[in-house]
């Protein structure tokens, strides 16, 4: 599949709902957090708005420290490992590949 043009928006705050951990296998990671996530949104009657995401903050050793999230519509109050956040606004290249 060939690259898409590349184009620059203006994106804004995205609200997301998050388990921060530290991992050696990251398919098990996400295994066990996005339905953990998921599943906490369907009790609280909270539709997702987007792609699940990861974001990373260091590599050391073989370890990851990263953030499992699903965006959300709204900013929602996490609860216990979950936790809102919010993805920063502002000007992006996107391209769909």
């Amino acid at each position: 599949m060939p690259l898409s043009d590349i184009n620059v928006k203006t994106l804004d705050p995205q609200p997301i709902l998050a388990i921060r951990t530290k991992t050696d296998n990251i398919g098990k990671t996400l295994g066990r957090s996005l339905p953990e996530i998921a599943q906490y949104l369907g009790s609280q009657g909270i539709e997702h708005c987007g792609m699940p995401l990861a974001i990373w903050y260091d590599h050391k050793d073989g370890v990851y420290d990263m953030d499992v999230a699903i965006p959300v519509l709204t900013p929602v109050d996490g609860k216990g490992q979950i936790r809102a956040d919010q993805l920063p606004g502002g000007r992006a290249a996107t391209a769909i590949y």
